[in-house]
């Protein structure tokens, strides 16, 4: 089993960006992104399903179908602009996600005649390659294999969270399900709760 590198690069919005690799990532950051709010999601109680359901106003200002020569998941240091990775090369890329569903600093909303509290939580987006054009069926057992490993690495870190009690890495594909950006990437939501689906599984 290869060796895998692990880099935290603290941000300028003081957030942290994990690099991992099977090479150390030594990189000096070029420029990054201008400074974004806080997320401030909440959920509601929805009476009808006997859930929470989290909203996030602040999602319907995220980047929507760039044009083809803006990808903000590339290397931004190629590129004539800023990205979220602020670097030449990358194996594969984690950051928390800027107009995130769960967030540590939610606060809750107050509303009339709805039950509600604060959407508390983490997200994160996991890019899964530098190349624009890559998928996962066309990448190396290598590339798999690290990938997994990433995956497991933010599992066991998230689980350490007090406002996480549900890890759920993903992936979207095609505009059907709701994808913005063509970029191979995933996401990782730390719940706040352990969804229904899944309590009603555990206690079968």
């Amino acid at each position: 089993m290869k060796k895998i590198f692990k880099r935290s690069f603290l941000r300028n919005d003081k957030k942290e960006l994990f690099l991992y690799g099977y090479n150390e990532h030594k990189e000096e950051a070029k420029k990054e992104l201008k400074i974004t709010d806080l997320p401030n999601p909440h959920m509601r109680w929805n009476p009808s399903r006997e859930e929470w359901i989290t909203y996030s106003s602040g999602r319907k200002n995220r980047t929507s179908f760039p044009p083809k020569e803006y990808c903000p998941l590339c290397p931004g240091a190629n590129l004539n602009y800023p990205t979220e990775i602020p670097f030449s090369e990358f194996e594969v890329a984690v950051f928390p996600n800027r107009w995130a569903s769960f967030s540590s600093s939610s606060e809750n909303v107050n509303l009339d005649h709805i039950k509600s509290r604060a959407s508390k939580g983490s997200c994160e987006v996991i890019v899964y390659s530098s190349d624009h054009l890559s998928t996962i069926s066309e990448m190396p057992l290598s590339r798999l294999e690290l990938l997994t490993k990433v995956w497991i690495d933010r599992y066991i870190d998230l689980l350490k969270k007090d406002d996480v009690k549900y890890v759920l890495p993903f992936e979207n594909r095609g505009e059907e399900c709701g994808v913005t950006l063509h970029h191979p990437h995933g996401q990782i939501y730390g719940y706040p709760f352990i969804p229904p689906a899944i309590q009603r599984e555990v206690n079968a």
